[in-house]
């Protein structure tokens, strides 16, 4: 695999929703959120603003340490980008 061919995010934002830890039938810990972002990007010559939502999964470990997150806390997320199902784009 090309070098550059890397899939990496970082993205800080605050809880808005989180749901109850459970598991996978094979043991394996999940556990979604919702988080919103805003953000303002020099493009241009002027900044834009930015504002969206995104619904993040955690796996494993992560969803454990994700379970202890609170309601309106700011966080930093790494992670990487995938579609919700394998079967979407």
């Amino acid at each position: 695999m090309p070098e550059h061919a890397v899939n990496q995010a970082r993205l800080t934002g605050t809880v808005v929703q989180l749901s109850v830890l459970r598991y996978t039938p094979s043991g394996v810990a999940i556990l979604t959120l919702e988080i919103d972002h805003a953000s303002q990007v020099l493009q241009a010559g002027s900044y834009r603003a930015i504002s969206f939502s995104l619904e993040i999964t955690a796996l494993g470990d992560a969803a454990i340490a994700a379970s202890q997150l609170m309601l309106g806390g700011i966080y930093t997320f790494e992670g990487f980008w995938a579609p919700a199902h394998y079967r979407t784009q």
